[in-house]
């Protein structure tokens, strides 16, 4: 058990998820051509990822893949004979795989998407369109400033707590708990400013504290619209990428 957990240690949980659906994708393509891969040869083996590329390629459009994801799931792949298999199934320099991965980096591009980036005049603007009476608006509207002025990740927003935030007279502080760059797990205090400013983080949590349950920790719930009350359900990293979505439109 501590094996385990000191092995999932070493990749974040969402590199995890995203391992064990590329190694489901390829087991659902062997499936549906009745391809049985234990007691496959190396050659044989190779010969069905490097054809499972071409799939991808093939039903790109519907599945919506980028490159960048495509490479994880071949890594799973690799990853999965490597370790069912002790070690005997090493995929790491196969060249079809390889020529098939490189046909899909020209074909795909390899290039990070380009956002355009959200400007303080464009919060101005979302502001004017909130309603404070609602819940959700005031949630929503400290899941943005807090986000943008904190330059957090989604997965750090969602993960904060009421304990991980100070309340100062000048600023607001918030401790990160854990961060894609902070690999030992330490944890950093970051601190947000106090604005003389409709658009202001500092604001945004005192208003969100004043109308929070209090016997809640998460900062980020989830809202019920019918009749405006707090849930008892935390705001996922996908829901908050929603409602940014919603917002910003």
């Amino acid at each position: 058990m501590a094996l385990q957990e000191v092995i999932s240690a070493s990749k974040r949980p969402n590199t995890w998820r995203t391992y064990s659906v590329g190694v489901r994708q390829f087991a659902l393509f062997c499936q549906e051509r009745q391809w049985q891969w234990t007691g496959q040869t190396r050659a044989e083996i190779e010969a069905a990822v490097t054809l499972f590329l071409a799939d991808l390629w093939r039903t790109r459009e519907t599945r919506q893949l980028r490159f960048g994801t495509i490479k994880t799931y071949l890594t799973a792949i690799k990853v999965w004979f490597f370790e069912s298999s002790h070690g005997e199934i090493d995929l790491r320099g196969s060249t079809s795989i390889g020529q098939a991965k490189e046909g899909l980096r020209r074909l795909l591009g390899d290039k990070p998407t380009t956002k355009t980036a959200i400007t303080l005049d464009d919060l101005a603007e979302v502001r004017s369109t909130m309603e404070w009476s609602k819940k959700i608006d005031v949630r929503d509207w400290t899941l943005l400033t807090v986000g943008l002025f904190g330059l957090l990740r989604r997965s750090e927003l969602v993960a904060l707590t009421w304990k991980d935030i100070r309340l100062c007279d000048t600023h607001v502080e918030l401790f990160i708990q854990r961060s894609k760059m902070d690999i030992e797990g330490k944890g950093e205090w970051i601190p947000l400013p106090k604005l003389n400013s409709p658009v202001c983080p500092w604001k945004a949590l005192h208003d969100l504290r004043a109308i929070s349950s209090t016997d809640r920790l998460e900062l980020l719930v989830g809202v019920n619209t019918r009749n405006n009350s707090w849930t008892a359900v935390p705001l996922s990293a996908a829901a908050a990428a929603k409602r940014i979505k919603v917002i910003m439109e």
